[in-house]
């Protein structure tokens, strides 16, 4: 609503007619000035836009001590990496330049939470709460160090279906004959 009033004012209200709005209009046949009436018109939408639209959040995967020197040098790394795989030569760079880059990133990431709790608002506590929490490990029982995909697989019927320790008689039932039945009675 409030963006909706603020274009009314921007173009002029329906009984003031074009000449009262702050748009600059093209009048027909007047080629010169419409690229610098557009350019002028666009920059009035947008202002507006930004000043009432509401601002994205940043997803839960993003992160907040990127950099565009990071990504310049996330760039540079792998153009140097493919470079390397064509032409052997080109290995040591690719070295130093994923070193760096490597570097760079540590030193970005501890710069961030070096600043991160006197910067934290209200919500941030919870938000620092999810990065510092105890990770679960393994889900699969005993690790992950297995050989062979038969000895995993053993594991896992191991863990989730043990031995019964009463197992049940599974042995069909014997019928008497009546000449037992005899002989006992």
């Amino acid at each position: 609503m409030v963006i909706e009033d603020e274009l009314k004012v921007l173009m002029g209200n329906e009984g003031e007619g074009r000449n009262s709005t702050i748009f600059k209009w093209t009048k027909e046949g007047d080629s010169e000035n419409a690229i610098e009436d557009f350019e002028h018109n666009l920059s009035l939408l947008i202002h507006t836009i930004k000043k009432h639209a509401p601002i994205k959040r940043p997803c839960k995967w993003s992160k907040s001590w990127w950099t565009p020197e990071l990504t310049q040098l996330r760039k540079d790394f792998t153009v140097k990496t493919r470079k390397a795989k064509e032409d052997p030569r080109g290995v040591d760079d690719a070295r130093q330049a994923k070193r760096k880059y490597q570097n760079e990133v540590k030193k970005a990431k501890s710069a961030h939470w070096r600043t991160f709790p006197e910067n934290a608002k209200k919500n941030d506590v919870w938000t620092a709460h999810q990065f510092t929490k105890k990770r679960l490990g393994s889900t699969v029982p005993g690790g992950h160090n297995y050989p062979s995909a038969a000895s995993l697989n053993l594991a896992i019927m191991q863990h989730f279906f043990p031995q019964n320790p009463n197992p049940v008689n599974m042995e069909p039932p014997r019928y008497i004959e009546l000449e037992e039945l005899i002989m006992i009675g």
